[in-house]
């Protein structure tokens, strides 16, 4: 995963976001996920978050920083759909199906399994009203 971020000059493509949270007292990111925008769909807003990570600082926090990074994204999300005009939105997360922690963090945020896995990682979704 943060090879993931520190190559994101290389991965980020025209119309993706890079959603970066940090600590202002110790002035260093603690949080970041990459959202990639689907803008073929002209009735809803459809993202799907390529990756999300806490820095190893905050790691075992009880998901804390995680939980507000998914929130976060979550406010990204509703800000374009908005900009958009547009009511709702679906967003997407593979989630590797050995990653118990991920699994929780997107279950505490309101996603659901999308459907059996495939190989090694299970589609997981939610729809933002």
């Amino acid at each position: 995963m943060q090879s993931h971020f520190r190559e994101s000059a290389k991965r980020l493509k025209n119309g993706d976001l890079l959603v970066v949270g940090r600590d202002e007292s110790e002035n260093e990111i603690v949080a970041a996920a990459h959202l990639l925008f689907d803008s073929s769909d002209t009735e809803l807003v459809a993202v799907h978050i390529a990756a999300i990570a806490v820095g190893l600082a905050v790691r075992g926090c009880g998901g804390i920083v995680a939980d507000m990074a998914l929130g976060q994204v979550r406010s990204c999300v509703v800000e374009r759909a908005e900009s958009l005009g547009l009511g709702c939105a679906v967003v997407t997360a593979s989630i590797h199906r050995l990653n118990r922690p991920s699994e929780l963090l997107f279950e505490r945020a309101g996603f659901e399994p999308m459907s059996v896995p495939v190989g090694d990682y299970q589609q997981w979704v939610t729809r933002i009203p």
